[in-house]
């Protein structure tokens, strides 16, 4: 019953919201469902018709013992699986992120493109513009993350070289295509990038982004709210 009332839920949202996990979550609520039939006029004589209900007298599939500790034996060793498979898969995802997240690249953080130029003309900032950058993120050494004014954020492969001051961009999806810029940072809030993108000569100003800004990290915790946060 209650995983029959959870994955209604999880599933109207998944449907509503266009979350990409309808089918599990599909095939989640189809298995409750069929666990409770069997189960469906005894629930109804109980909660809906205030009707007396028997105790339920299960059948076993088995009678003699060594089937039965047989059958046991088996959903314990499944058990094990189900628990050891998982807790292996969980460990072997941390260690992999922390191998890719533990270490912070030297210019770590979100930066917001004050100014941006593109063959000598200064691209003003406006929401319809897909080339024009608005946001470069560094977040994992090896790759960055430019969010352009308008359309999806476009990810790249970085060699980041401190002492010669390069960046050397790349694509997945296109081994062809390089990008090899040189920077500036005249202080830790401030970089400017400068060199060949697309065929184009692009100069970007860059600004940090105060972090602290973020309202998941300044509101704190609230036990008690006198009136809703969101009004």
């Amino acid at each position: 019953m209650l995983g029959t009332a959870a994955m209604t839920q999880v599933f109207v949202l998944n449907m509503c919201y266009d979350v990409p996990v309808k089918i599990l979550s599909f095939h989640l609520l189809l298995i409750a469902v069929i666990l409770l039939i069997p189960y469906l006029r005894r629930l109804s004589d109980v909660m809906i018709f205030n009707r007396r209900v028997e105790p339920t007298q299960r059948v076993s599939l088995v009678t003699r013992k060594w089937p039965k500790r047989i059958l046991a034996g088996l959903a314990v060793v499944y058990g094990l699986f189900v628990v050891g498979g998982n807790a292996y898969g969980g460990y072997t995802g941390y260690m992999s992120l922390a191998r890719v997240t533990g270490k912070r690249p030297p210019l770590y953080g979100i930066w917001n493109v004050d100014e941006y130029t593109v063959d000598g003309t200064v691209r003003p900032a406006l929401l319809t513009d897909d080339s024009r950058w608005q946001k470069v993120l560094f977040q994992n050494e090896g790759s960055s993350t430019i969010k352009p004014m308008a359309g999806p954020n476009q990810g790249y492969s970085m060699k980041l070289d401190m002492d010669k001051k390069t960046m050397d961009f790349g694509k997945a999806a296109d081994k062809a295509w390089k990008a090899n810029l040189t920077f500036e940072r005249p202080d830790n809030d401030t970089i400017t990038m400068t060199g060949q993108w697309d065929g184009h000569n692009v100069i970007a100003k860059l600004k940090r982004f105060d972090e602290s800004k973020f309202l998941l990290t300044n509101r704190g915790f609230h036990w008690i709210s006198e009136t809703p946060f969101n009004r």
